[in-house]
């Protein structure tokens, strides 16, 4: 619901909204999200999106791969463990809903 206010303010308060909505989607995709574990980034592309600041402080992974074919199997294994804790975490928010959401309900008489 935030993130619907947030581009709706955009909108409203910015003419050139569309110029300025792919730095606003750069920056929704790049942290982790609390229900997966993960960001959106790394689940669709394998890898986290280099930011202009990660350059500033140094903070790009060191270790790339020496082949294509490496890479693949690399990006393949990530996949694979990025799932399968998605799983695991959703899971666990799905819990976690449900108990919430049981604490305000009341039985009809």
């Amino acid at each position: 619901m935030l993130w619907k206010l947030q581009v709706s303010k955009l909108v409203e308060d910015d003419r050139d909204w569309d110029i300025t909505l792919p730095y606003v989607m750069a920056t929704y995709r790049s942290p982790v999200h609390e229900a997966t574990g993960y960001s959106p980034n790394y689940l669709v592309l394998g890898c986290e999106v280099h930011n202009p600041v990660d350059l500033v402080y140094d903070a790009l992974e060191k270790d790339c791969p020496a082949t294509y074919g490496n890479y693949c199997e690399e990006v393949q294994n990530r996949f694979k463990e990025a799932y399968t804790r998605v799983r695991e975490h959703l899971g666990m928010a799905a819990k976690r809903s449900k108990r919430y959401y049981d604490l305000h309900v009341r039985e009809k008489r």
